[in-house]
């Protein structure tokens, strides 16, 4: 009965360390998952002020290029919280999301709006780089491709543009 009782006391012992180690082992996982959950917080909360600061910014650059863009029929771009491009349309008195633009316009939309970026970038450091657009011209015709040159040479703090182009455009 003695050595029962010492066997059944060794048992609780353990019991009570291994419990203790699980009890630390939670705590610890409990640390991490509020560090995180903290980390994740920051980031949205830099990602909305960046949003805020930059979206204003990117917007106003890309007015400039996408009245080059689109020969003039859109003037005003401003940006949703998702910094998805929307274009004012005078026909409609209303921006247009890029689902309601046609496909070669939305393109434009998102060209000018990645051109914004890198000119926001470039600026930010000191100018001195390049920009690389990967194929952006295949849904335009000739015309609208000149326009598209044309508007990317005048970039602010982007000396080099290179494009890659899946034809080469026809001579004028």
């Amino acid at each position: 009965d003695l050595r029962e009782r010492q066997a059944a006391a060794e048992k609780l012992q353990a019991l009570a360390a291994d419990m203790a180690r699980i009890e630390q082992l939670l705590k610890d996982v409990q640390e991490r998952i509020e560090v995180r959950m903290l980390a994740v917080e920051l980031l949205e909360s830099s990602a909305a002020a960046l949003r805020v600061c930059a979206a204003p910014a990117l917007a106003r650059r890309m007015r400039g290029l996408i009245a080059a863009l689109t020969g003039g029929r859109y003037r005003e771009a401003r940006l949703g919280d998702d910094l998805a491009p929307a274009l004012f349309c005078g026909e409609k008195g209303d921006f247009l999301a890029p689902s309601e633009l046609s496909g070669a316009t939305a393109s434009v939309a998102g060209l000018s709006l990645t051109a914004a970026v890198a000119s926001l970038r470039a600026c930010a450091r000191g100018g001195g780089s390049f920009a690389f657009f990967d194929y952006p011209l295949d849904e335009f015709d000739d015309a609208r491709r000149a326009q598209v040159f044309a508007a990317l040479k005048g970039i602010e703090g982007i000396p080099q543009i290179f494009v890659l182009l899946s034809r080469a455009p026809e001579a004028a």
